[in-house]
């Protein structure tokens, strides 16, 4: 992407991509947001100041404290397929991602379901008020050069991808 910092790459990926800020999403893993959190709260800060929407990702894998999820400049967080997964088994699995929803909820967070495999997951997560999710169930991937034909459609119809 060339040099400079994180934040200049960026802007000067979304211009040669004739982007707007606020059509990218950056997905930050839960481990790097913790590892140095003072630094990477600044990159955070810097890059929310361009427009870009910000994801805690791999959430409920790493060790981060929830005292500091409010710190970072984020609007949401993506709920680690490996938490989604036990989804339907032990009633305390169960409690552990209803928790994290009105953590999220309270937080004013938007909280992404990732690895969404099954109908029970799928419906758990809905009646837990989960609204946005990821998984073979609701699309399968497509290649880049497919993915580029959805965008390029919705943007000629003004509406917005997923």
């Amino acid at each position: 992407m060339g040099g400079g910092p994180p934040q200049h790459q960026v802007r000067t990926a979304l211009e040669d991509a004739e982007l707007e800020p606020c059509c990218l999403a950056l997905e930050i893993a839960e481990s790097v947001l913790t590892e140095n959190a003072e630094s990477a709260t600044a990159l955070l800060n810097q890059l929310r100041a361009l427009g870009i929407e910000l994801y805690m990702d791999h959430f409920g894998t790493g060790r981060s404290s929830l005292s500091s999820i409010p710190t970072f400049p984020l609007q949401g967080i993506k709920l680690d397929r490996t938490v989604v997964h036990r989804i339907g088994g032990r009633r305390l699995d169960l409690d552990v991602v209803r928790s994290i929803m009105d953590l999220a909820r309270s937080l004013g967070l938007r909280l992404i379901a990732e690895g969404v495999e099954t109908v029970t997951q799928r419906e758990r997560l809905i009646a837990f008020g989960c609204e946005l999710g990821q998984g073979h169930i609701l699309a399968k991937p497509v290649e880049a050069a497919a993915a580029g034909g959805l965008l390029d459609t919705s943007q000629r119809s003004g509406r917005p991808t997923g």
